[in-house]
């Protein structure tokens, strides 16, 4: 099977975008799949979170506001518009940080 090294839409060489954003290493596909190595992130879904204790602390909810907040920010400070927030789009990094997935209706602007 060929390999491919895929030219992340989001670099991860940058790292602030590394910290919002899980890196995409390796990209191959045949006629039936495509397949994607992507950065590990063993913490989950925040949705999980959310399901299982009903609603979060003020603190902690604050926290992951101010995550999500911050790496929207960095997005659009690098001329990205990530249009499909919810928790099932946040995992969870192995310290409770967050990095944002499915960027499939993400735009870059251009000419802006």
């Amino acid at each position: 099977m060929p390999s491919q090294r895929a030219e992340c839409a989001l670099p991860c060489s940058d790292g602030a975008l590394s910290v919002c954003c899980p890196c995409r290493f390796w990209t191959w596909h045949d006629e039936r799949f495509l397949y994607m190595l992507m950065e590990y992130v063993p913490g989950g879904e925040l949705f999980s979170y959310l399901r299982n204790r009903g609603r979060f602390p003020s603190t902690t909810g604050l926290f992951y506001s101010a995550e999500i907040i911050c790496a929207i920010e960095y997005l659009h400070s690098k001329e990205i518009v990530y249009r499909d927030l919810k928790p099932e789009n946040i995992l969870l990094d192995r310290d409770g940080h967050i990095k944002l997935t499915d960027f499939g209706f993400a735009k870059k602007l251009v000419d802006r």
